[in-house]
């Protein structure tokens, strides 16, 4: 084919139109009075005269159908390319850039994504938690030692440790295993690589940094600091003498905690006996408060009857005297019968009647004689009396 557009060339002898052939064929003609179609690819442009190919940057060939060779680009591929490290093959055949693998950017494909960010261009953000490290090319979480999980935001189960908690705890005494490194947190008392050694003489406490206070070679309890005294003494830091009574009390061995079990111990002592002396004075009270009831029950009740008018100034009352504990009242059965007369009641009363005044070892009571009596009732606490 090009040897046929050749010959054509050679046998039209010219390549402009016009009535004086002063135009330019247009772009994509060529030939006598332009009557020639070019045949050129990928961009490239037709020579008006002879309808050769002039190939963009980055073809080549007769017809421009084909790249640059590996390794160059540019006008007629004439270019060598520059050294690309992680990328897609040599430059790219038109603008010479190298094309970055994805984890990958600069001028030669040479530096890795910044943190946080993956992929081609360096384009995705990273969802990587816990000083996770993201891979650059897929995003992937390469997880700190003590974490798991597609994010690395699961802590490693209780006893185990390191890089995807591959590694088992060796920790004793309830001490607490570091899911990084696997390092042992004693608890108070102990220490050692694994925990597994008390507190030297002397010492106690968390990674036993405090300082016994027992006294007179008492012993110290290396988790609470608590003293141990040794016989003949007693207190909080075994600093006092102790009888020998108290030496059999175990609370005298003891301190901090000990001690506030003692008080609480004396606390509940005293309460009970408080409690007892309250209910020894209710006892007493409510016993005295009966003994007063007897007492009034004792009291004569007396009534009299029997109305009568009385005119004289000194009578006695004569008869019987009848007792009516419910009525506290007298009753009087034979009325007045001489004056100055007395007679001998029950429970040993004696009754004097003087001046309208009725008086008896009981008490005294006034009563207007010289009217109607009925049953009239006396007071029921009266103080005895004696009478002439």
């Amino acid at each position: 084919m090009l040897q046929r557009i050749v010959g054509e060339r050679e046998r039209s002898g010219g390549e402009e139109s016009g009535i004086h052939c002063d135009n330019v064929c247009a772009q994509g003609r060529w030939g006598p009075n332009c009557s020639m179609s070019c045949h050129c690819e990928n961009g490239g442009s037709c020579s008006p005269e002879d309808g050769s190919c002039e190939c963009a940057p980055g073809y080549r060939g007769a017809l421009c159908q084909r790249i640059c060779s590996p390794g160059f680009y540019g006008h007629r591929c004439s270019q060598t390319c520059p050294q690309c490290v992680h990328a897609n093959g040599p430059c790219h055949h038109i603008t010479g850039h190298c094309d970055c693998l994805p984890g990958f950017f600069g001028p030669l494909c040479n530096q890795v994504c910044p943190s946080g960010r993956f992929g081609r261009s360096c384009a995705e953000f990273c969802i990587c938690s816990n000083n996770a490290t993201c891979n650059p090319i897929d995003g992937s979480c390469q997880c700190y030692p003590g974490w798991i999980g597609s994010d690395c935001s699961d802590e490693c189960p209780p006893g185990l440790w390191g890089p995807d908690c591959i590694h088992t705890c060796n920790c004793h005494n309830d001490a607490e295993c570091s899911a990084y490194d696997g390092e042992c947190k004693c608890t108070p008392g102990w220490t050692g690589l694994f925990c597994t050694q008390k507190c030297p003489p002397g010492t106690f406490g968390y990674g036993c940094r405090q300082m016994c206070e027992c006294l007179n070679n008492a012993t110290c309890d290396h988790v609470t600091g608590t003293c141990y005294c040794n016989p003949g003494f007693k207190g909080i830091r075994c600093d006092q003498a102790a009888l020998m009574m108290e030496e059999l009390n175990p609370y005298t061995k003891i301190s901090p905690a000990h001690g506030s079990e003692r008080h609480s111990a004396g606390a509940i002592i005293g309460v009970i006996v408080l409690l007892l002396i309250i209910m020894t004075l209710l006892g007493l009270f409510l016993w005295y408060r009966q003994r007063q009831k007897d007492k009034d029950h004792d009291m004569p009740n007396v009534s009299y009857t029997q109305a009568m008018r009385i005119s004289s100034t000194d009578y006695s009352l004569s008869g019987a005297c009848t007792v009516d504990r419910r009525q506290n009242t007298y009753i009087m059965e034979n009325g007045f019968k001489g004056r100055n007369k007395t007679t001998g009641c029950n429970r040993g009363m004696t009754v004097h009647c003087n001046e309208m005044v009725c008086s008896g070892i009981y008490g005294v009571s006034a009563y207007n004689l010289s009217e109607p009596v009925g049953t009239r009732t006396l007071p029921s606490k009266l103080s005895p009396t004696a009478f002439t």
